[in-house]
């Protein structure tokens, strides 16, 4: 018998149908123009203000797809500063990864001392260097900017937008929703897979009543959404938004029920409250069958958002086939020991969660490279993954 076909998101964006290419996930001459034509041109979030809470405070991070380190500080007027991390004197790194806080950065070479403002502020015997310009002698400033408490740097030399501008609507999605929720904990880890397969696994929910079968479907599948079939998805230039689906009967396992038990406000995979403190991007649809979203911020920064918890993420390609993805959890503000409780568990689940959407990615890497088949083929719910792609494909085609 025939099946009238349900195409409710290519009726809506119109982004085509046909087998998505297998091309992008393994070409090693397509991850060169994706470092030069997307990754060097485009805003990337490389961390959270609360890396640099204070002034000398600094984030130092390598980034592979950039070529460089970076050194991301607080200066003295409270500006949030980025330079590539690199001494002017013989190219030396300056700094190691990691966080920290200081009142300069010394290079461990000859002693070259830069000011939170990036300025040579000493170096030993400027009378043996020929035409010396302490002007010209600086770190190299890399452009720099914060949204919603997110830190974003852009290495061209003259970035085409401003980091609103990049943005577009989906900057307008949040307002506030990520204040007043702290870290409650991070990890990162690498894995054999292209960025975007890996980006593609952690960004749709067709997959989740099959593989995450014992560890979610319970929550966000029921006998009404067996397929957990998004609520809506919302596309916003080449950012997007996925709303999962709840299911309103789900019954917890005693010892999670117990540990929403004394919470303020409980926490996933417990139905969300929908409220008309929740922004526009949050749940945008608004369905009272909601457990949290699923969106990506054009191009390697994912937020998973619910009422009272959200999770960063940050995917970062060091290959065409070998991606390090960072994950930070924040929550709200702990006022009890209910509270305390309650976020301990969510915070378990969604690492296993993770654990498993990770579990498939090397398999499929591997089979990309055997060559048996070059494309894959997507559904309608899947529009998050054919977003993704095209998304990426397009900005590397703009001028």
């Amino acid at each position: 018998m025939d099946m009238k076909t349900d195409m409710r998101y290519e009726a809506r964006y119109g982004m085509g149908t046909d087998p998505l290419s297998t091309e992008d996930c393994i070409s090693p001459a397509y991850f060169a123009q994706e470092k030069e034509r997307l990754f060097k041109r485009a805003w990337l979030c490389v961390g959270r203000e609360d890396d640099v809470p204070e002034i000398g405070s600094y984030l130092v991070k390598d980034i592979a797809v950039l070529n460089t380190s970076i050194i991301v500080v607080r200066d003295k007027t409270n500006k949030i500063n980025a330079f590539h991390n690199i001494c002017t004197h013989r190219l030396n790194k300056i700094m190691q990864p990691g966080t920290g806080k200081a009142k300069a950065f010394t290079c461990q070479f000859h002693g070259w001392a830069f000011g939170l403002d990036g300025k040579l502020i000493h170096l030993s015997n400027e009378n043996l260097f020929a035409n010396f310009s302490h002007e010209k002698s600086g770190l190299p400033k890399i452009h720099a900017d914060v949204w919603k408490g997110f830190i974003f740097i852009n290495v061209a030399a003259q970035p085409k937008q401003t980091l609103q501008e990049f943005l577009g609507e989906m900057g307008k999605q949040y307002d506030n929703y990520f204040e007043g929720m702290e870290l409650r904990g991070k990890w990162h880890i690498e894995v054999e897979c292209n960025w975007k397969l890996f980006l593609d696994a952690n960004t749709e929910a067709y997959h989740a009543p099959t593989l995450h079968a014992k560890s979610l479907a319970g929550p966000i599948a029921d006998a009404e959404n067996p397929d957990c079939r998004f609520n809506d998805v919302r596309l916003f230039g080449k950012s997007r938004i996925g709303s999962v689906y709840a299911n309103p009967n789900y019954k917890p396992p005693l010892i999670e029920g117990k540990t929403a038990l004394y919470a303020k406000t409980p926490l996933y995979p417990a139905t969300s409250a929908v409220t008309d403190k929740l922004p526009a991007g949050v749940n945008p649809s608004k369905s009272p069958m909601w457990a949290f979203d699923v969106s990506v911020i054009f191009p390697n920064l994912q937020v998973a958002t619910a009422n009272g918890w959200y999770l960063m993420f940050l995917y970062w390609p060091l290959s065409e086939s070998r991606t390090l993805m960072e994950v930070r959890n924040y929550m709200y503000k702990a006022e009890t020991a209910g509270d305390l409780i309650s976020q301990e568990f969510p915070a378990v689940h969604q690492r296993d969660v993770l654990r498993e959407d990770m579990s498939t990615l090397e398999g499929t890497q591997q089979m990309l490279y055997s060559g048996v088949l070059k494309e894959m083929n997507l559904c309608d719910e899947e529009i998050t993954v054919r977003h993704n792609h095209v998304s990426v494909a397009q900005f590397m085609a703009e001028d």
